[in-house]
């Protein structure tokens, strides 16, 4: 049998505890066999990842044991980077949040949704993952899974052709963050 096994928010947190949980889990992974996919925030903190010394340095060693890292966003500061959650994350109470600030200010995500605006920030994107990791990006992942018909035609435009940004069951999400027993399938 073969399993997969995906991880969002690589380089996302600044601290020394979560490379050294990431470098748990590569290793982990690496003892049972599996090959993973990091999707890896370009800009966490509005600073280049490829900038952060400790956590290209573990990223780089993860790579050479066979695991594989893709783009996940440009910043990952909020849901609605590349659009609109799936439905049945809306019970996350942080995406609940995001969904409120979507119609409260809808105007303002149009206009940042559009394909211009997207495009210039997978540009982004993609210029700092070529600097970290020698390629371009294949995979984009949209933090929270937000994405819309306008993120698409940007990832086309700029060249990236496989999105995982749709979950089988995102309700998972906010099962896993809020643990409550109603929302477990």
């Amino acid at each position: 049998m073969r399993f997969v096994f995906t991880n969002d928010d690589v380089g996302g947190s600044n601290t020394t505890q979560a490379i050294e949980w990431f470098e748990r889990v590569v290793e982990w992974l690496n003892d049972v066999g599996i090959r993973a996919t990091f999707f890896w925030i370009p800009k966490p903190y509005m600073k280049p990842g490829d900038q952060n010394i400790d956590w290209m340095t573990a990223i780089r060693r993860a790579r050479q044991q066979g695991h594989d890292f893709q783009l996940h966003g440009l910043t990952h500061d909020y849901c609605l980077e590349f659009g609109v959650p799936q439905a049945d994350t809306r019970f996350s109470p942080s995406i609940a949040e995001t969904y409120r600030d979507y119609w409260d200010n809808h105007n303002k995500w149009i206009v940042e949704h559009s394909v211009t605006n997207l495009r210039s920030k997978l540009e982004e994107a993609m210029s700092i993952y070529e600097r970290a990791f020698g390629q371009r990006p294949i995979v984009f992942r949209a933090p929270c899974l937000g994405i819309g018909q306008s993120a698409y035609e940007a990832l086309w435009q700029v060249g990236i052709r496989y999105s995982s940004s749709r979950s089988i069951n995102p309700i998972a999400t906010a099962y896993v963050t809020t643990r409550d027993p109603m929302l477990r399938r």
